[in-house]
């Protein structure tokens, strides 16, 4: 024993760091080797894998992963009732567009016209897409060759239209009103 002793004085510094790091190594090999070998995996066990989610484990990502299941169940059940909603929107409009035509045809055409320039005197204003939608559902009215213009030098528009096969022309001018205030 004295003469070890001995042998680990002469040992330089370097050494001396070089075998202890090769003790501890050589003691974590050990017991990852026992752990290994102690116990049985748990997929080998029971023959199919882990239920276990692991994001589940964790509290925070569990919370975090509930409440974006709850907020995506919200989410589904408003866009459920949005497809509900224009549906019935659809068939509103597809009957009030069978009304129209009914009236058109029994009345001789004024109300009809009168709809048609209120509905139509925000159209240069839509988008591309509700132009495209006002059309089709003109078209099912009996309304053909529509066109939507402004009135250049005013502010009003011009809308040409065929309906039931005779030509119509309505130009409207809009006028904006003042308020006066007077104080005393």
């Amino acid at each position: 024993m004295n003469q070890f002793i001995q042998q680990l004085s002469n040992l330089s510094l370097g050494q001396a760091i070089l075998i202890a790091c090769s003790v501890l190594l050589s003691l974590f090999v050990v017991a990852v080797l026992k752990q290994l070998f102690s116990t049985k995996s748990p997929s080998k066990a029971t023959g199919k894998p882990s239920p276990v989610n692991p994001v589940r484990i964790d509290p925070v990502l569990n919370q975090t992963l509930t409440k974006a299941e709850k907020l995506e169940d919200i989410l589904n059940e408003d866009i459920a009732t949005l497809k509900h909603n224009l549906e019935q929107e659809r068939v509103e409009v597809t009957e009030a567009a069978k009304a129209l035509k009914a009236l058109a045809i029994e009345k001789r055409i004024p109300e009809t016209l009168f709809q048609i320039y209120s509905e139509m005197k925000a159209f240069p204003k839509k988008s591309k897409e509700s132009q495209e939608t006002d059309m089709e559902w003109h078209r099912k009215v009996g309304v053909s060759d529509l066109k939507v213009e402004p009135i250049i030098g005013e502010n009003g528009i011009i809308i040409t239209f065929v309906l039931l096969r005779h030509l119509y022309r309505i130009s409207a001018i809009t006028h904006t009103y003042a308020r006066i205030i007077l104080s005393n």
